[in-house]
């Protein structure tokens, strides 16, 4: 990964982390990730968990377009 996109991913990852303390985590309802989750036997600690615990060579792409729900938005790969 190039320094500058690392840079811009664990700024991201330092703010995100910080906001969860705060004001925790609201998912989206989604079936087929709540049924992934279940097929993988990921509890909702666990997903939290990896989560927390992200780190900048996790990322492969994004922010990708998302026009699931109310709100448009994007998503990180």
């Amino acid at each position: 990964m190039k320094i500058d996109k690392r840079l811009e991913v664990e700024e991201f990852l330092n703010f995100l982390k910080a906001k969860i303390l705060i004001y925790d985590i609201i998912y989206e309802n989604r079936e087929k990730n709540t049924q992934a989750l279940l097929d993988l036997g990921i509890t909702e600690i666990q997903r939290r968990k990896h989560i927390e615990n992200l780190q900048p060579e996790d990322f492969v792409s994004g922010p990708t377009s998302d026009n699931f729900g109310s709100t448009p938005s994007g998503y990180l790969e």
